[in-house]
């Protein structure tokens, strides 16, 4: 019985340790690697992050493609799906933890699937978001987005 607090402290540790993604981040360009992908001219992201609570908001900028697409999250990293509201058309999406520093994402909608998997550095001013997306027919295509902590 003599443990049991140890054991509870070094689970609360374990739970205090997860990294907040919290803060304002924008995306890098030039460490991004779109591919053959439409590259945005820009995204500016807000999260809130209490975990397992998340929220955020964000706009990408296409300026090649003619628009703006606005988006907001209000969900927790619990695995449950919920909505991500957008311009373009809302998407169900449920977000699990990987690890103290990534969580992974899977979003449904129309025309596709989406699974990305954000991870935080170590000194928490970058966040790394690799995309996998596959189409109603299959076809799969792939990016990775980095984005920065703005002061």
């Amino acid at each position: 019985m003599r443990f049991l607090p140890v054991l509870l402290l070094t689970c609360a540790a374990a739970v205090a340790e997860v990294g907040n993604m919290s803060g304002s981040w924008a995306l890098n360009l030039e460490r991004s690697r779109f591919g053959s992908n439409p590259k945005p001219a820009g995204v500016i992201l807000t999260i809130q992050h209490n975990e397992p609570a998340l929220k955020y908001s964000g706009t990408v900028n296409h300026p090649n493609e003619g628009h703006i697409i606005d988006f907001n999250f209000d969900g927790a990293i619990d695995g449950k799906p919920y909505t991500v509201k957008e311009d373009r058309g809302d998407r169900t999406t449920t977000f699990k933890r990987l690890n103290d520093r990534a969580v992974q994402s899977d979003s449904k909608w129309s025309d596709g699937e989406l699974r990305s998997v954000l991870t935080l550095s170590g000194d928490g001013k970058t966040l790394e978001r690799r995309m996998n997306f596959r189409d109603r027919e299959g076809k799969t295509r792939e990016w990775v987005e980095i984005y920065e902590k703005k002061p």
